[in-house]
């Protein structure tokens, strides 16, 4: 009866090496060569940052033009995820975050100088009006009609009461 008590209660041990096999080494191995999660990125220096910098200057001036994570990456000489990561650390966003963001505040400037959904989704490069008013209202809280018609009621002088 003691020994069984002693199986049973006792913490079972733990696996020796020798028995891993190589698939247990390898993924040791994997582990040791991946960077702790919590580690910070701590950028890689100023080459990134200039690149990080031309992508940023390209996407203000082609914001309404269809761009890619991996074209980006590409034309900075970095690989994509090394490009998403760096840059969500400069910007605070991620690549795709930040460009919707900049063409929901272009949008925002030609809704409020009265142009219609329409051609605002053409000229901000979403695909179509659904896919404006889709992702300002996720961005905004309102879609583009209802913004247009409440900056138009600001600008409206208040009639006096008579």
């Amino acid at each position: 009866m003691p020994a069984l008590k002693a199986r049973l209660i006792l913490p079972a041990r733990s696996i020796p090496r020798a028995t891993v096999g190589p698939i247990g080494r390898r993924a040791r191995t994997l582990r040791r060569s991946l960077p702790h999660p919590r580690i910070p990125l701590q950028m890689a220096g100023p080459r990134a940052r200039a690149a990080i910098s031309g992508a940023l200057r390209r996407m203000v001036r082609g914001y309404a033009q269809p761009l890619s994570v991996p074209e980006l990456a590409r034309e900075a000489g970095l690989s994509t995820a090394y490009f998403a990561a760096v840059f969500r650390e400069e910007t605070g966003l991620a690549p795709h975050d930040w460009l919707i963001a900049r063409r929901i505040e272009k949008a925002k400037a030609l809704l409020a100088q009265g142009e219609s959904p329409a051609a605002v989704a053409a000229a901000t490069g979403f695909a179509d009006q659904a896919h404006l008013t889709r992702t300002f209202r996720a961005r905004t809280g309102e879609t583009p009609a209802a913004f247009a018609r409440k900056v138009k009621a600001r600008e409206r002088p208040e009639k006096p009461a008579s």
